[in-house]
């Protein structure tokens, strides 16, 4: 597993790319999490490829950082989710979202 190299620019592009394709309070409440699942279901969704996904999570973790184990686990999960299948739960794990409190 390759892990991205970090840099402002990479942060903001990633930050876009998020931003265009979802409201901002279901990017915001994603990232604030400590569940990465919502994370990597958006990233399918949309097509993001596991390098660019990988960045994200570690925007998500933040000063906490992710250990190997856990990207590897995040790894697992990611390949076994199907793009259709992400994009079929993706809406209802938004209004799920919507209402529950931020962890």
């Amino acid at each position: 597993m390759r892990l991205p190299a970090k840099g402002v620019s990479l942060e903001i592009r990633l930050h876009c790319r998020f931003y265009a394709n979802f409201r901002i309070g279901v990017v915001e409440r994603a990232f604030v999490q400590k569940h990465t699942d919502q994370i990597l279901v958006m990233a399918k969704a949309i097509g993001l490829s596991w390098v660019t996904t990988v960045a994200l999570l570690l925007l998500q973790a933040g000063v906490n950082g992710s250990s190997r184990q856990q990207l590897d686990q995040c790894f697992a999960s990611f390949s076994k989710l199907q793009t259709k299948t992400a994009q079929t739960a993706l809406p209802y794990r938004m209004r799920q979202k919507a209402s529950a409190p931020v962890n």
